[in-house]
């Protein structure tokens, strides 16, 4: 109710104001008023206290809406958008390079953080306060990759960062997405697959596919198929040697020359067919009613290692009678000099070729 207001009248006598009923009548009621809302008040509520304890927020009591209070909403929102909550598009920039240890309140980031041991990334970095100063969890968001990284802390220690998995991680994806290139096989990844090329350091100069796996931290075995021919190449690292073995066919290797064709082993076993060639005519008499033909000379389509092959001649008979080959000397390393062929009939023509069993390693 607005204040009443008594009207005293003219001086001296007061002629013209309220008449006493009609002023009491304002008394009455203004006073009502101000008893209805100070009733609730205990007696010497406030006798006797200091400003300062009246004007402390602890002793104050009671609920208020935030739609009375003039600067509550920008206020707040001051305050949150300082930990990136509630922002859209103006988060503050934190700096550069900067240690995400040091970020232990619950909240938002943005900034360039050194994740070891995945280095510096720019993203937001949010943090989850624990239970006490001894825990929490920190989730970052690097902007460039799209990666995820997490880590916790647990007694005071914050653990290490691990980076979420990534379509293409560990050769991990859907069809059509390609598996992470490895640069060096020499710096191998964790365990699981990668792409490589001839030029990957240390591998095995194809075009294929790596696969990784660890027996231990220092001990692991790789595996490379190429996607050329489907060849698989495999090597090792024990983990008290300082070096990886060499890398080692395992699949057989053909090889196809105009000397023939050969077979390389991943043992080191090696069978070597040479081409076909004319015998010429079994015309020299070698008694006992046989004759032999020249010799024909045969080279390894590859030079075999160590000891000398052993060798095995064949004849295919196709002119005036049966024949067989033989050697006529021994054979060597990188082929046979001396190889004819046997009839009973003078004239005889045959094709031969030799088969060769020996080592390439």
């Amino acid at each position: 109710m607005a204040r009443q207001e008594i009207n005293l009248g003219a001086l001296p006598n007061g002629v013209g104001g309220d008449t006493p009923r009609v002023a009491n009548t304002k008394i009455n009621d203004m006073t009502r008023e101000l008893y209805t809302k100070t009733e609730g008040i205990q007696p010497g509520a406030t006798k006797n206290d200091t400003d300062a304890n009246l004007k402390n927020r602890a002793n104050h009591t009671g609920t208020q809406l935030a739609a009375t209070i003039g600067d509550f909403s920008p206020a707040v929102k001051a305050v949150v958008g300082a930990y990136g909550v509630g922002s859209l598009d103006n988060m503050p920039f934190t700096g550069l390079n900067l240690n995400p240890d040091t970020y232990r309140t619950g909240g938002y980031a943005a900034g360039q953080f050194n994740l070891v041991p995945f280095g510096a990334m720019t993203g937001t970095l949010i943090t989850q306060a624990g239970v006490s100063n001894a825990t929490g969890s920190q989730q970052f968001s690097d902007w460039n990759s799209g990666r995820l990284y997490s880590r916790c802390m647990q007694g005071g220690a914050w653990g290490s960062w691990r980076s979420m998995l990534s379509v293409g991680d560990y050769g991990v994806g859907s069809k059509g997405e390609a598996i992470n290139y490895l640069a060096d096989a020499n710096v191998p990844p964790a365990s699981g697959k990668a792409r490589v090329r001839p030029e990957t350091a240390n591998g095995p100069g194809v075009y294929g596919t790596l696969e990784q796996s660890y027996l231990d931290t220092g001990s692991w075995t790789q595996t490379v198929t190429s996607i050329i021919d489907g060849t698989v190449f495999a090597r090792s690292k024990a983990g008290w040697l300082p070096n990886p073995t060499e890398w080692t066919r395992q699949t057989p290797e053909l090889i196809t020359n105009a000397n023939g064709q050969a077979t390389k082993f991943p043992d080191g076993t090696m069978i070597c067919r040479t081409v076909r060639k004319e015998s010429g005519a079994a015309s020299n008499a070698i008694g006992g009613g046989l004759f032999s033909s020249n010799g024909v000379s045969f080279q390894w389509p590859v030079a075999f290692v160590g000891d000398a092959p052993t060798a095995i001649p064949s004849s295919e008979s196709y002119s005036v009678g049966f024949s067989w080959a033989a050697l006529n000397t021994a054979p060597t390393l990188t082929g046979a000099p001396d190889v004819r062929i046997v009839s009973t009939a003078t004239g005889a023509l045959a094709k031969v070729t030799v088969l060769a069993l020996g080592r390439w390693k």
